[in-house]
């Protein structure tokens, strides 16, 4: 594998949260953009204040992602980062599914960095 597609970006997610939990995240994240665009088209403005206050708690949320992340893929901070000589490369892809075969997404994100 050479290209890195999008129908190969949908099966390394599903693989890593689950068919169910990756296309529930997709609908919420559909439902939460479409909920601020109304709320924008019916104020006809943006609450300066409110937009403050997202921006601010944005790290918060930056922080649960990491998280939640390294709690799906069974991996640590120490993981991250790229290729390492006592593991296989690529940072996350290293860890096994739980069920003890190895990950998709690794196999996947491997053979297309070569």
């Amino acid at each position: 594998m050479k290209d890195m597609t999008f129908s190969t970006l949908l099966a390394v997610f599903e693989e890593i949260f689950g068919r169910g939990l990756f296309w529930a995240m997709v609908v919420v994240v559909v439902m939460v953009t479409l909920a601020y665009f109304f709320v924008l088209i019916r104020d006809r403005a943006v609450s300066w204040h409110k937009f403050l206050w997202a921006q601010l708690s944005m790290p918060v949320g930056v922080v649960l992602a990491v998280w939640f992340l390294l709690a799906m893929t069974h991996s640590k901070l120490r993981d991250m980062g790229g290729d390492r000589p006592d593991r296989s490369s690529y940072g996350l892809c290293w860890r096994f599914h739980r069920n003890g075969d190895p990950c998709l997404y690794g196999a996947i994100f491997n053979e297309w960095a070569q």
